[in-house]
């Protein structure tokens, strides 16, 4: 069994795969920068990631592939907006390629990851020490690997997070079940309105 994390986005989509074991099998980033582009130069990039995905997992046949969930605590910038796009066309890929997956909140992979939540205080913020920075970092102490960039980091964790929950088997309809319904509970809360303060 193995499975793959993609961190979505056009400019540098991270993808990670690891076996059962944790092995790493393959890692990079794909995507490019694009000043000022075109709605159909998006549109071309959507496809070129999307097509670079689907190649990856008829090469590498992984068993799952886990996306980071959408951030509903943040503005819905137009940034945002593209990516949202370019998950429900990637997601479409994987529903026309039968291919298990699902998505979750990055905040509760880490979680899983490195059981408990991860962030930085004062002091590390004073020294410009961000949470992508921490995460690196940890990743580093824990597994030993080292990427050469955060996207590809943020994959990893999402990877490692249904690798560590399935404990090496293939993932049960309950483990799904619960990770989705963490993803449902936040867009309750959203849709809710009010929290306290």
């Amino acid at each position: 069994m193995s499975v793959l994390g993609l961190d979505l986005s056009l400019t540098s989509t991270g993808y990670v795969m690891i076996s059962c074991s944790g092995t790493l099998l393959v890692h990079g980033t794909t995507g490019y920068a694009l000043s000022k582009a075109t709605e159909k130069e998006e549109a071309k990039r959507i496809n070129d990631i999307t097509e670079f995905i689907e190649a990856l997992i008829g090469e590498y046949q992984p068993k799952y592939v886990v996306i980071e969930g959408y951030a509903y605590n943040k503005s819905f910038t137009n940034k945002a907006n593209i990516t949202a796009e370019l998950t429900g066309v990637v997601k479409n890929m994987l529903f026309l390629n039968r291919m298990d997956f699902l998505s979750i909140p990055a905040t509760q992979a880490r979680k899983i990851v490195f059981e408990m939540p991860v962030g930085v205080n004062s002091s590390e913020r004073n020294k410009k020490i961000t949470v992508k920075d921490k995460l690196a970092s940890l990743v580093k102490e824990k597994f030993g690997l080292k990427f050469n960039t955060d996207d590809e980091v943020d994959a990893f964790i999402l990877a490692e997070a249904i690798r560590k929950v399935s404990s090496g088997t293939d993932l049960s309809i309950e483990v799904i079940d619960s990770l989705q319904k963490i993803q449902n509970k936040r867009k309750k809360v959203k849709k809710g309105g009010k929290r306290g303060k």
